[in-house]
């Protein structure tokens, strides 16, 4: 298979984009050939039958450039070989202007999108593309029949517990990814605060770093209020870290907290649990999942004071609760299936439906090939033709593993379906 693939940042080293380049390089495996159309790039470490094109080369590269850029990188790819499917990942613009030649050349275009905005662009590409792809139902906000909920593909060769504990590892918390107020870190300062004054010895790491200006003011705004607090030898301002370097971060505290009221499943809520840390986080869709698992303490209430008073309740238990807690990454694996485990499977590929032998009007009860045709058998008018069920159902499910698997991920997804039919 030629797999033409649409991304926002290829660079390995980018804390938030970087794990982009596994999922890249694990469809390498899979596929003859696949090219990347790429907004922007940094450092590329990519499979030798991986073709990477730039539509940013500079900074403030205009509008115009990039779409001509872009469809002279399509037509490139064309013209070398034919292109078997269209993979666009948090991509609905470049779906959109690919529209044209997707059905010039019948080339069928699955998007993925896991975000709590829906954007004019979303709202564009959705109708114009086969099939969509999400992590959560809370990442996919339009109503569709085009929809699956596959989960984030968290790569757990690469998120896994510590084998040992450094000094200090319990009551260490840890926040990562940007520093940006909507993460409501400050929240989190003010409950390290109340937590030493109230005698409970735990420390915050926070590793990610401002993107805009106001994020660089917010970030000394944090900076001054732990002096304020005191407790500017308990906070730690970390900055930002490639991402070959992020697993090692999670595996330097026990507890990881969150406190952004997303609705959308925040990747590193999934990538700390992979890694043995105990999850604090409002997150929505954490919330569920923890309800479902009867951890409701692990869902703080609102407030630096709620915060802190789920930091004392963790921090009283026992060490073995706590150990058990630390255990949450095979909730996160039951969550979240482990990408490479799918490639090197053959039982785990076919649950995801990856059996050529296999007619897909017959795929397994619950197989992502099955939800896809059971969407198209949906869709009056909209029947989708077999060969967009194999290239979802064959690719993409490899890569994007998450079918939920069983327990706690069998009874959120099936929620999730139950609720998006509904």
């Amino acid at each position: 298979m030629n797999l033409l693939l649409f991304n926002i940042r290829t660079d390995l080293a980018d804390p938030t984009f970087g794990f982009t380049t596994t999922w890249i390089n694990a469809l390498a495996q899979r596929c003859k050939r696949v090219v990347v159309v790429t907004m922007q790039t940094g450092l590329v470490e990519v499979e030798s039958n991986v073709e990477v094109h730039a539509l940013s080369s500079v900074t403030g590269t205009s509008r115009p450039r990039k779409v001509a850029r872009f469809y002279r990188a399509v037509l490139r790819a064309l013209s070398s070989q034919p292109i078997d499917a269209c993979f666009a990942h948090m991509t609905p613009h470049l779906a959109s202007l690919f529209w044209p030649v997707a059905r010039l050349y019948r080339i069928p275009v699955v998007l993925w999108y896991a975000h709590g905005s829906v954007p004019l662009s979303l709202r564009i590409a959705h109708p114009l593309v086969d099939r969509c792809l999400t992590s959560t139902r809370d990442g996919f906000r339009l109503k569709s029949n085009k929809l699956s909920v596959v989960g984030q593909g968290i790569d757990t060769k690469l998120f896994f517990p510590p084998t040992s504990h450094s000094p200090g590892y319990d009551r260490t918390a840890v926040s990562v990814g940007r520093i940006t107020p909507r993460k409501r870190l400050e929240e989190i300062i003010e409950a390290i605060g109340l937590s030493r004054r109230a005698g409970v010895d735990v420390r915050l790491l926070i590793v990610g770093g401002p993107v805009t200006d106001s994020d660089r003011l917010y970030e000394a705004e944090l900076k001054a209020l732990a002096r304020s607090l005191d407790i500017d030898d308990a906070v730690a301002f970390r900055g930002a870290v490639p991402f070959p370097r992020v697993p090692e971060t999670y595996r330097r505290a026990g507890l990881f907290v969150n406190v952004s009221e997303t609705e959308s499943l925040d990747k590193a809520i999934l990538e700390s649990m992979a890694s043995g840390s105990i999850p604090v986080s409002r997150n929505r869709s954490f919330a569920a999942i923890a309800r479902n698992e009867e951890l409701d303490f692990l869902v703080p209430p609102q407030g630096a004071g709620g915060i802190a008073e789920c930091f004392r309740e963790l921090l009283a238990r026992p060490a073995v609760e706590r150990d058990a807690l630390g255990e949450l990454h095979h909730v996160a694996a039951r969550v979240d299936i482990d990408v490479r485990d799918c490639l090197e499977d053959p039982h785990g590929a076919a649950r995801f439906g990856h059996d050529d032998s296999k007619d897909v009007t017959r795929a397994e009860p619950g197989s992502l090939q099955a939800l896809f045709h059971e969407h198209a058998a949906a869709t009056p008018g909209d029947a989708l033709a077999p060969d967009v069920v194999q290239v979802a159902g064959h690719v993409l499910p490899v890569v994007f593993a998450g079918h939920y698997g069983v327990e706690v991920g069998r009874r959120f997804a099936e929620r999730e379906r139950v609720g998006h039919r509904g």
